[in-house]
């Protein structure tokens, strides 16, 4: 698991290689609005807030960080399309950060689907294991290609859930 001092040192590296082309004085301030397009949206606020104000604080203010929970007035019920536009955005620079879904991901790099498989995961502690180690690392390498840089994984539960918008699931 990644320290404070880490996760902040990850978003400069991040800010570092983004910004290189550009002429940015080393005393400018930077905004970083980060748009979270998963749900339960009020769970993954309460982590954006903190580490807004982590960040805030670790770099007196130099770093601002806006959290945005919707797209174009968007609800939840629309969090999917709210995902694939969310990555749309990062994509074209016009948001700096997100958190979407990996099936959003999976749009633009299929290998994501892996992820999705019903009953993949024996454990919550495999499911870190995964996505911490190789496989997780491979995954998000494949979105270097597409103009976008992973972070992290984020999991809220649900290894062994199965969807469906259509029918009954027995």
């Amino acid at each position: 698991m990644r320290t404070r001092h880490s996760i902040i040192a990850l978003l400069f590296l991040t800010l570092i290689s983004s910004c290189s082309d550009q002429k940015h004085e080393v005393h400018s301030e930077y905004k970083i609005t980060w748009a979270i397009a998963h749900t339960p949206v009020k769970y993954f606020s309460k982590a954006a807030e903190k580490f807004k104000k982590i960040v805030e604080k670790e770099t007196n203010g130099k770093i601002q960080v806006e959290i945005v929970t919707k797209l174009h007035n968007q609800d939840q019920t629309s969090a999917f399309l709210a995902g694939v536009r969310l990555v749309d955005k990062i994509k074209s620079n016009e948001i700096e950060m997100g958190q979407v879904y990996t099936s959003d991901l999976a749009l633009l790099e299929p290998e994501f689907t892996v992820l999705d498989l019903p009953f993949i995961f024996e454990s919550d502690k495999h499911v870190d294991r995964v996505v911490e180690g190789e496989i997780g690392d491979y995954l998000m390498a494949g979105l270097t290609h597409h103009g976008l840089k992973g972070l992290g994984y984020t999991y809220s539960g649900g290894k062994i859930g199965i969807a469906s918008h259509s029918v009954p699931i027995t």
